[in-house]
C-alpha cells in the first residue's frame, strides 16, 4: 500500500517523527486578521494568499522544508473555510481512509482534497474551486487561525463606505 507516493514503513517513520515532537512545535494556533492595512497578507490580483510565518514555521518543524499543504473545503461557526493541513497529517487520514477496503470513501476522500505547494515567501494561490465558497477573494479580510493539526482561512466581506455618507448617516442617526 502506497500514500502519497509512500510506502507504509516510511509513513509510519513520519508519523512517529511528528507524534515524537512536542504540542507547541507541531500544533497550529493562534488567530490572523489580514486586511488591507497588512498589505503582505492579502489576496493579491494573482488570488494567492500568505500564510503567516508563525504557522511556516510549525509546517517546516513538522515537514522540513517540504511546503506541500492539502487543502479542503470546512466549516468554521458554520461559516464556510478552507483547511490547510500539512501533508503528514493528510497522508494520516488518507491511510485511515484506505484501511476501511470501502472504495466509495476512498473515491470521496480522494475527490474532496487538493494537494498545492506554497512558494518560499508563503504565498499560495487560492484553488478557484475552493475561493468563492469560503469568500477568500480579493477586497475581503482574510481570517486564518489554527486548528491543532491544521489551520482555517475564510473570508469576511467588508462593506465600504464613504466618509460624507458616514457622516451623513451618523448625522441622521441624531
Amino acid at each position: 500500500m502506497k500514500i502519497f507516493n509512500q510506502d507504509l514503513n516510511t509513513l509510519e517513520r513520519r508519523l512517529a517523527d511528528y507524534y515524537s515532537l512536542p504540542l507547541d512545535k507541531r500544533q497550529f494556533s493562534g488567530s490572523y486578521e489580514l486586511s488591507e492595512e497588512n498589505k503582505e497578507r492579502v489576496i493579491d490580483d494573482k488570488n494567492r494568499i500568505v500564510i503567516p510565518a508563525e504557522i511556516r514555521k510549525v509546517v517546516r518543524n513538522i515537514q522540513g522544508d517540504s511546503r506541500i499543504i492539502a487543502l479542503t473545503l470546512s466549516s468554521y461557526s458554520g461559516k464556510p473555510a478552507i483547511e490547510f493541513m500539512p501533508e503528514i497529517v493528510y497522508c494520516e487520514r488518507a491511510y485511515h481512509v484506505q484501511e476501511t477496503g470501502d472504495q466509495q470513501i476512498q473515491y470521496f476522500f480522494g475527490s474532496k482534497y487538493l494537494i498545492r505547494e506554497y512558494d518560499k515567501s508563503g504565498r499560495m494561490v487560492v484553488p478557484p474551486q475552493l475561493r468563492g465558497q469560503s469568500q477568500l477573494v480579493e477586497g475581503n479580510l482574510v481570517n486564518i487561525f489554527g486548528n491543532a493539526r491544521s489551520f482555517l482561512a475564510y473570508g469576511t466581506p467588508v462593506e465600504h463606505i464613504e466618509p460624507e455618507d458616514f457622516i451623513k448617516n451618523a448625522i441622521d442617526l441624531r
